[in-house]
């Protein structure tokens, strides 16, 4: 079985943030107003597609 996890968001005006690596300083996900690089790691993931698909793997594993 494949977990997969989609994070839509936005581009901003001009790149934001020194965090992360990538595409984080230009993409804003949905409901937010700072680029992945400008969060910690555990706002990060809350948002990201790679964490998302992590939770349905979680999520998956609990139920065996």
């Amino acid at each position: 079985e494949v977990m997969v996890g989609t994070s839509r968001g936005t581009v901003p005006d001009a790149p934001r943030g020194s965090k992360g690596f990538g595409f984080d300083p230009v993409f804003v996900p949905e409901g937010e107003v700072r680029t992945f690089a400008e969060m910690d790691v555990a706002e990060k993931e809350a948002h990201s597609h790679r964490g998302r698909a992590l939770a349905r793997l979680r999520e998956r594993l609990s139920l065996l």
